[in-house]
């Protein structure tokens, strides 16, 4: 320990210059191979650490440089920016400045300046961690060696294979590439690790995109091994030590494909207010903090779901069984008691440790068929039917009460892919009342749980939203000026946003206007400072409800339960230094998975619309840019109208209101048009259209 600190001291008075591997020897008297060796492993872990930085051949603390660390996310024209662990601005990196990084590297940037000073440009200085260790690609075999060209066309590079390491691949082929070396100069170097196939298949595109971003197909046989010693059963005393509301009447609702269910349910009144049990499975009894399925989970961060599958952060065992609620069982949960005056205002919280047992497992449909008045499910359903019609009356007092306080409810149009009698199918996602239902009192439990814990001073991760950013929100207001709407003088508050909806409550252009807004709003980021929930209007907020599925809600139940059990110090001392990395990862985390599901989603649509191709289609203009047109159909799916695809003249895009304008034609958001299927690309995940006229 004297040592490191010996360590840190000296380059602490070294500052700025910091100090050669050489002069640390001497000022730590290493003088012996031996010395000298323990000397080089003691920096090589506190660089691991992140308490020093080496740079070329000197040592220094990272607060005496004036190094930036961050992500690299290239352009697949060369350049690249680097996206700053610190949240702040992106800056930009030129190609010749790239030294050697690649796409997802995490690395450290100079700035560079300029004769006026610092600039928004970059120098990457050093790799800290490779970002991609496998990807997917087209093989091409050469004489004597091969290489890959990588789908992500933003890599930055194509890979080498050596002769032999391509696993009898044939030029044209899709494989998936473990990348084993990245010289210093030349061609990241890989192996051939599986063959998908032709390129052109479904199947070979959607693994090549999972592949690329390193999703696990499967659990490590550690983890798998820790999970099966997991007993189905819990004694007396850890009955003793829960509240028992197995007598509660209640019931889960999912979606039909549901696999496993989270959370649950129990309605009624008493007089006038209402009490609502929000009850959630106990996902941290099994998941032992610093366990080998914690330590996964953590990795993982989120399950993440594609068309017919999911990849769960947590093993089947715990997802499908001991911590999913399924009617007629005992289950472990941790429940929120809230109680809801006649306008829906929150009045009393309280939080238990508890045991319930699902009386019935409820789907969507079935639920909003009988709030449509199925009388066969109003019968079949007859015990909980009054309590469907009691949560029914509670959501709708919610939601004006959201409404009054000025919560953004965006109406953004989304795709449902789903397989019929495995005919793949792509249409609107409808939003069910019984799907807002649920929403809703799980928004509740969340802001329950994070004023709670808020308020109790302890650490938390939470879930924020930002203001929207003064520039972003000027091109919003040019976009609507550009659309011929209504302009507000402000836009400042989560009630000015939800204003210019309500406007466009019946505007055929109103799921148009919700991308736009969207996009001039910040994405909700974890975090362990409270800063608010812009979007929901919520001073404290947090996910709680789905620790099945993603790491953050299971921080904040093993923090609850710190506090229900009595354990509040103890809670305080073990999260208060690991909730910023926590949620720093779990952003990444989710950011990835996000990025995965869209790219799956699209070259699903694409292989949907193939069958198509030659027809003609009415949609409204959803995007437009500086190089063509973006239609969105009436099933949600969204195609491309290049330039060359567009009336002939020379067009100027007009990023103010996002139009695109020639001499004779111009195009807005929001028009109607007729487009022509032309075509689909699975390289670009994208549907391509040509114009034929406006409607």
């Amino acid at each position: 320990m004297k040592i490191i600190e010996f360590i840190l001291s000296s380059l602490e008075t070294a500052g700025k210059d910091g100090l050669s591997f050489k002069s640390l020897a001497k000022k730590c008297s290493a003088v012996s191979y031996q010395e000298k060796q323990m000397l080089e492993e003691v920096l090589t872990e506190l660089e691991k650490q992140k308490n020093i930085i080496e740079l070329g051949s000197r040592y220094y603390l990272p607060h005496n440089t004036s190094l930036i660390e961050g992500k690299i996310k290239r352009h697949e024209r060369g350049f690249a920016f680097l996206i700053r662990s610190d949240g702040e601005a992106d800056l930009f990196i030129p190609p010749k400045y790239l030294n050697g990084a690649y796409q997802g590297d995490k690395v450290l940037v100079k700035r560079l300046f300029s004769s006026s000073g610092s600039s928004d440009e970059a120098e990457v200085v050093k790799i800290l961690q490779r970002g991609v260790n496998r990807i997917s690609g087209v093989y091409y075999a050469q004489k004597g060696y091969a290489f890959v060209e990588p789908d992500d066309s933003s890599f930055g590079s194509d890979i080498y294979i050596a002769k032999g390491h391509g696993l009898n691949a044939k030029t044209g082929q899709k494989v998936a590439v473990k990348i084993v070396a990245y010289p210093p100069n030349g061609s990241p170097e890989g192996v051939v690790t599986d063959i998908l196939g032709n390129p052109f298949d479904i199947k070979a595109q959607v693994d090549g995109v999972l592949i690329s971003n390193d999703v696990p197909a499967s659990f490590p046989a550690e983890v798998i091994k820790e999970v099966q010693k997991i007993s189905e059963d819990f004694d007396s005393e850890e009955r003793l030590s829960r509240e028992d509301f197995t007598s509660l009447l209640t019931f889960t609702i999912d979606g039909e494909d549901a696999r496993d269910f989270d959370d649950a349910i129990s309605i009624y009144k008493e007089g006038n207010q209402y009490i609502l049990y929000v009850h959630i499975a106990d996902v941290s009894s099994y998941v032992k903090i610093g366990s080998k399925t914690d330590k996964e989970a953590y990795k993982r961060g989120t399950s993440i779901y594609i068309p017919g599958k999911v990849f769960p952060m947590l093993p089947e065992k715990l997802s499908n069984n001991l911590c999913s609620l399924n009617p007629g069982v005992d289950r472990l949960a941790v429940s929120v008691k809230m109680c809801f005056n006649e306008r829906g205002d929150m009045v009393d919280k309280s939080f238990y440790k508890s045991i319930i047992n699902s009386n019935y497992r409820l789907t969507y449909n079935k639920v909003q068929a009988i709030f449509n008045g199925d009388e066969e499910l109003k019968k079949e359903y007859s015990e909980i039917t009054s309590n469907l019609f009691i949560a029914r009356e509670l959501k709708n007092l919610m939601l004006l009460g959201r409404e009054k306080r000025g919560m953004v409810d965006l109406d953004v149009d989304e795709c449902r892919i789903s397989f019929i009698d495995n005919e793949l199918i792509v249409s609107r996602r409808e939003g069910l009342e019984s799907e807002r239902l649920i929403e809703q009192f799980m928004i509740s439990a969340n802001v329950a749980v994070a004023e709670f814990l808020y308020y109790s001073e302890l650490p938390l991760i939470y879930r924020t939203h930002g203001k929207p950013d003064p520039e972003k929100v000027s091109a919003f207001k040019a976009f609507l000026r550009g659309c011929g709407l209504k302009v507000p003088q402000k836009l400042e508050y989560p009630m000015d946003f939800q204003k210019v909806l309500k406007e466009l409550e019946n505007s055929d252009i109103k799921g148009v206007v919700s991308d736009v807004m969207l996009r001039s709003m910040q994405k909700a980021v974890y975090s362990n400072e409270n800063t608010g929930h812009f979007g929901l209007n919520e001073k404290c907020y947090c996910h709680f409800t789905s620790p099945i599925r993603r790491y953050p809600d299971l921080v904040a139940h093993r923090i609850l339960k710190g506090v229900i059990e009595g354990r509040a110090p103890e809670v305080e001392q073990y999260y208060a230094p690991k909730c910023a990395e926590i949620a720093l990862n779990n952003s990444d985390s989710e950011k990835r998975a996000d990025k995965i599901e869209r790219e799956i989603d699209d070259l699903y649509v694409c292989k949907f619309m193939e069958q198509f191709i030659g027809d003609y289609f009415e949609g409204i203009i959803s995007g437009v840019t500086s190089f063509g047109v973006f239609v969105r159909l009436e099933n949600c799916a969204e195609g491309l109208i290049p330039l060359e695809d567009l009336p002939n003249g020379k067009y100027e895009f007009i990023q103010e209101n996002y139009t695109l304008k020639s001499a004779k034609h111009s195009f807005k958001l929001g028009e109607r048009v007729v487009v022509k299927l032309t075509g689909t690309s699975y390289e670009r995940a994208r549907v391509y259209f040509s114009f034929i006229q406006k409607i």
